[in-house]
This record gives structure tokens, sequence and C-alpha cells, in this order.
């Protein structure tokens, strides 16, 4: 029984999290981290670049620039940010485009509220739907 209910949990949870993102079906984002394939697929959202150019590599100058533009001709206006990692990167590269950084929780209890699965998923898509308002 206890096993149902937690799949109804889920269920309700699942639907929930699609409505809330649903609007913003298509909507393009950049990644500080190459780490949201599946949640971004999951929700119809788009990868469209990545601060960090390489993994573990520092981004060039040149990747920088044309991450800007690029974020300007396609008015992107998130860039999603991991809680660990140094968001000075990303928040130039926001300034500069006219986006905002946006803290997203990359695991249970990596920003305060996430404290399990369900609040983490909860946390992120909250965090995401109100900066792409």
């Amino acid at each position: 029984m206890m096993i149902r209910s937690e799949l109804l949990r889920l269920g309700e949870a699942m639907a929930r999290w699609s409505a809330t993102l649903a609007p913003f079906k298509g909507a393009k984002v950049i990644v500080d981290h190459n780490m949201w394939p599946y949640f971004l697929t999951r929700f119809g959202l788009v990868q469209a670049g990545s601060v960090e150019e390489r993994p573990g590599i520092p981004a060039t100058p040149a990747h920088l620039t044309k991450l800007i533009a690029s974020m300007k001709e396609e008015k992107i206006k998130v860039i999603l940010a991991v809680p660990w990692a140094d968001h000075k990167l990303a928040e130039r590269v926001a300034e500069e485009a006219g986006a905002k950084v946006v803290v997203v929780a990359n695991g249970v209890g990596a920003v305060k509220g996430a404290d399990t699965y369900l609040d983490t998923i909860d946390y992120n898509v909250r965090a995401v739907a109100q900066a792409l308002k």
C-alpha cells in the first residue's frame, strides 16, 4: 500500500511540474555546466549553449563573445547554474546578454528546501518557471 501511495504522489507531482512548465515549452536556456539534458528534455526546454565550453576547461573569450551574441540574437534570458559553481562568469555573461542566472539544485540537499528528490524537482521547476516569465 505504501508503494501505491508514493506512486500516486509522484504522478501528481509530475502532472504539476508539467503544467507549471508547459507555457515555456520550446524556451531556450543556457547552462553553466552540461548536466541538465534529462530535466530540459522532460519539460520541453532547449539547451541553446553552455558557459563552460568543454567540461573542466575554462571558456575562452571567443566562446563567451559568441555565446553572448547568440543569447542576444535569440533573446535567451536564462542561464541555469549549479549552486556549487563560481557564478562570476555566468553573471558576467548574463549581464552582457540581458539575462539572469538562476541557481538550480543539482541534487538533494544542494539548496535550502531541497531535502528530498521531489523537493529538489519542485524547487527547480519553480525556479525555472519564475525565471522564464
